[in-house]
């Protein structure tokens, strides 16, 4: 059941729209057809340097990954044999994000474009 108040506001929207409802349309249809973003790093000052931290970022990104895989898949295994399932479901967990860790480090930059280009049309 619509409350005075409710009927109120979307009665003001009503008119609100009616009145400069096609104007603003059309002025948003021409801002909007006059922005272009064409992401590029030529000429950018420290383009160079900014994509080898991002290589560094994602190689560390890699040895973090490792490191759980192989700590991990230790607590998963030691804990096995000594019947600590707690620890061993852990020990799971850490081995399972370190390899998903990998995967996504792997695709990022295919999952950014990706998503860009469809963004984009």
């Amino acid at each position: 059941m619509p409350t005075p108040l409710r009927t109120a506001l979307a009665a003001l929207a009503a008119v609100t729209l009616s009145l400069v409802g096609p104007g603003v349309a059309r002025a948003q249809a021409f801002v909007v057809a006059q922005v272009e973003v064409n992401p590029t790093s030529a000429g950018f000052p420290g383009g160079q340097m900014m994509q080898r931290l991002i290589n560094w970022a994602g190689q560390f990104a890699l040895w973090g990954s490792v490191v759980s895989l192989l700590v991990g898949a230790a607590i998963w295994g030691i804990s096995q044999q000594f019947g600590n399932g707690f620890q061993a479901g852990k020990g799971k967990i850490l081995a399972a994000s370190g390899a998903v860790g990998a995967v996504l480090t792997g695709l990022a930059a295919v999952i950014v474009n990706t998503l860009f280009t469809a963004a984009r049309g």
